[in-house]
């Protein structure tokens, strides 16, 4: 079987027992009011989808543990990147895509050129999707929440998900600012480590590209 159909099989028992195990309890007023009921739904697979790839299956249906027991790691490594990103296959991210509606997709990110001034070179990179519903979002989440208001900030300024922004020692750190129960840091949490997967992946990166610059 060739890798690409056995990530195909692989996506639909993934998909299959997500359905399954979804729980009714991902709806908040902040997604009610952002997103339609199909494009929530879309969410909680993506959300359940990270949570499947990062989890082993004790904790998979304890996302606050999954996560609070994930092996303790640096800031960056010298790489640029977070252990987390590499428990996330690329593949099976890229076949989620194709399993949430295109207006969900859109709500989040964007395709938006870099330009990498070491090397000259230019790409299609992933980003926020500038006043999106999904920016929209973090911004009535952080109405409530300092640290997802200074987030969101972020993100909107620079339409980046840079790694600096939420990092694992400091979602960790800041329990009062993320409950890991919650389904909206659930959620900002999930789109943040698939989009820095997706910025790693989606064109691999030559040791001379460092930091790009959005165009």
């Amino acid at each position: 079987m060739s890798t690409t159909k056995y990530s195909k099989l692989k996506i639909i028992v993934i998909v299959a027992f997500l359905c399954f195990s979804c729980s009714k309890k991902f709806s908040t007023t902040e997604l009610k009011n952002n997103f339609s009921e199909r494009q929530i739904k879309d969410l909680e697979l993506l959300t359940a989808f990270f949570k499947n790839q990062i989890c082993t299956n004790n904790s998979k249906t304890n996302f606050k543990k999954c996560f609070e027991n994930l092996p303790p790691a640096p800031e960056f490594r010298q790489e640029g990147h977070y252990p987390i990103s590499d428990h996330i296959d690329f593949n099976e991210q890229k076949i989620i895509y194709d399993k949430i509606s295109k207006s969900t997709f859109e709500e989040i990110w964007n395709l938006c050129e870099s330009y990498y001034p070491d090397s000259g070179r230019k790409t299609k990179e992933i980003c926020s999707a500038y006043k999106g519903n999904y920016q929209n979002f973090l911004i009535e989440v952080g109405l409530q929440n300092d640290a997802i208001k200074n987030y969101a900030e972020r993100i909107t300024g620079s339409g980046d998900f840079n790694g600096l922004f939420l990092t694992q020692h400091h979602i960790i750190k800041n329990k009062k600012d993320f409950d890991l129960n919650d389904p909206n840091i659930q959620l900002i949490i999930a789109i943040q480590y698939l989009s820095i997967n997706d910025q790693l992946n989606r064109n691999p990166r030559p040791k001379l590209d460092r930091i790009p610059k959005f165009e």
